[in-house]
């Protein structure tokens, strides 16, 4: 038997599984189509989610996702620890606090501070 010599590839969003944040816990319990629906209806403005994106996970266990509608409109969705979803509708870099968010990049790819 050859030894494996990599550890296999585990995405962001299945580490975070189990680290505080039960919405998070559920959402991934979904097939991805599912997820991107609901993240879609977190929305509350119509939104038939087509595409989503797992953003990351702050130091306060609130998770962070994008959603792209079929309309062409996106969202930034924050899910608190208890399963609490805040939307924000996305423009090229929205403006959370004093410093631009980007939707579908990774948190720990860009300098943000969490919504107000």
């Amino acid at each position: 038997m050859i030894p494996r010599m990599f550890p296999p590839k585990t995405s962001d969003e299945v580490l975070d599984i189990g680290r505080g944040n039960v919405g998070h816990d559920k959402l991934m319990t979904f097939s991805k189509d599912l997820r991107t629906l609901a993240l879609g209806v977190f929305t509350k403005d119509g939104c038939v989610g087509d595409r989503s994106f797992y953003m990351g996970m702050d130091n306060a266990s609130n998770v962070f996702w994008s959603v792209g509608c079929k309309t062409g409109l996106s969202y930034l969705v924050e899910i608190d620890p208890v399963g609490n979803a805040t939307t924000w509708s996305c423009v090229p870099a929205l403006s959370l606090g004093k410093t631009p968010v980007k939707c579908f990049v990774k948190l720990k790819d860009q300098t943000a501070s969490k919504p107000n």
